[in-house]
């Protein structure tokens, strides 16, 4: 038996048996198909190329999209209405536009069915609606552009069946290629479930960030936890598919089945089966579960992976895989080889440790009984120069820290004088009355009296300022 591969992207590959396509298409086939007989195999090219793929995890609908050959495209749909009722929408493209669309609304053990070819898929160019009802016992009534439909049974109609309407009016007219790449397309899909097509379905899935910290994943998104929740979904997906084969074939030799024939499949396939949809959406919602494969570890309104840490409920954050929370009020994730977790929620290397304290970048621990870190620009032999001061390089006598403004290249010019830039000399300041201070400039000093500033000009000279 030929078979479909189910990959996610990404991932690594696994290979189901050939009936998951069409079970998406149709979301609930089983009972209710009378005596129909599946259509012969075709000897088409075309059926044997398609590509389709299918998204959907559980929370929100199944959506797959099909493209038996380089023309045609389905694309369907499905969803639960505020009511109960499932719908399930089919929509058929052709050479990149839209040619009929299929709804299918199923209420209990009935069944409703809107069907609207576009204008360019009919002969006399001109749009046509049709609608059925199928009853509890199989009836089908209807009409097709408001001309009612002669009731017939679904019990009793096979491939061959033509509807007729009640005032005689000659049913409407599909496009010969509009109507047989429909007819193609569909029946590809009865291949596909059958384990005769080569057609590869994959789930779209995204790469988690790379920082340590990470939002919580809603349950069940596509950028979630990882193989295990692709391969709850992907089981959930084998079994819709063997819920639904056997029907399939029965029910696709209708589409043959002049104007009507789209619709037929579904009214025929819908309502017995529904529990096969019905089982694959609760099996999807379960992956989702607390503990399970998409949400291995709760955190707040998400979830985190399996070997992952939450560290906030309150704002779903994880840490990942080899890091651990570490609380505080700047709550981060740390990794324990390398890192301390501090009281404050901060991380620190291990190796900027400093007693309690941490040494950042550019620093380093000067006295750890002290948990004092000393930049290294202020490292001075075994001191460290606070601000103001800088580090001085005596010959034969080693460093020592030094006043900025005595600091003069080898020497730290003792107290009462400064630096003679011009000169590279020490200078004595000049004596200032009490209430007055020295103003310093390159190679000379004033007093000046508060509320007077200090300030230079640009040839060095020193000016008090007001």
């Amino acid at each position: 038996m030929a078979s479909i591969e189910i990959r996610p992207a990404g991932r690594r590959r696994r290979t189901f048996t050939g009936f998951f396509v069409l079970a998406a298409l149709v979301p609930a086939f089983g009972a209710g198909c009378g005596s129909q007989e599946a259509p012969p195999p075709s000897a088409s090219s075309a059926l044997t190329t398609g590509s389709c793929t299918v998204s959907g995890d559980g929370s929100a609908p199944t959506v797959l999209t099909f493209a038996p050959d380089a023309r045609a495209k389905l694309v369907t749909s499905s969803r639960t209405e505020s009511d109960g009722a499932e719908t399930l929408l089919v929509e058929y493209d052709l050479d990149q536009k839209k040619r009929l669309s299929i709804q299918t609304t199923v209420h209990g053990d009935t069944m409703d069915v809107l069907e609207d070819f576009e204008a360019a898929a009919m002969s006399a160019q001109k749009p046509v609606k049709v609608t059925l009802h199928r009853a509890a016992d199989k009836t089908v009534t209807g009409s097709v552009n408001g001309h009612t439909i002669v009731p017939f049974n679904m019990g009793a109609i096979g491939p061959g069946f033509v509807p007729k309407l009640a005032d005689n009016t000659a049913l409407p007219k599909v496009i010969d290629d509009v109507q047989k790449e429909f007819v193609l397309a569909m029946t590809a899909f009865g291949q596909s479930g059958n384990g005769q097509g080569g057609t590869t379905c994959s789930f779209g899935g995204g790469a988690p960030q790379s920082a340590s910290l990470h939002p919580a994943w809603m349950p069940g998104s596509p950028d979630g936890p990882g193989p295990s929740c692709d391969d709850c979904h992907e089981s959930c997906g084998y079994v819709l598919a063997g819920c639904t084969a056997t029907a399939l074939l029965a029910c696709v030799g209708l589409v043959s089945i002049p104007i009507v024939g789209g619709a037929l499949v579904l009214v025929c396939a819908g309502i017995g089966a529904l529990a096969c949809y019905a089982g694959s959406q609760a099996c999807m919602g379960a992956c989702n579960n607390i503990g399970s494969g998409c949400c291995p570890v709760a955190c707040g309104a998400g979830c985190c992976g399996a070997s992952e840490t939450c560290l906030d409920t309150g704002q779903s954050l994880c840490c990942r895989a080899g890091f651990m929370p570490c609380i505080g009020p700047h709550e981060v994730c740390y990794d324990p080889h390398t890192e301390i977790c501090r009281p404050d929620g901060s991380a620190c290397a291990l190796t900027d440790v400093c007693g309690t304290a941490c040494c950042g970048a550019g620093s380093h621990c000067f006295d750890a009984a002290s948990s004092s870190c000393c930049a290294d620009t202020q490292r001075c032999g075994s001191a460290c120069c606070g601000i103001g001061q800088q580090c001085v390089t005596t010959p034969g006598a080693g460093q020592t820290c030094c006043p900025s403004e005595r600091a003069c290249g080898s020497v730290c010019c003792g107290e009462g004088q400064f630096c003679d830039t011009s000169t590279h000399t020490c200078a004595a300041v000049t004596k200032c009355p009490t209430g007055s201070f020295a103003c310093l400039g390159t190679s000379t000093s004033i007093c000046c009296t508060p509320p007077q500033g200090c300030a230079n000009r640009l040839d060095g000279t020193p000016i008090c300022t007001f």
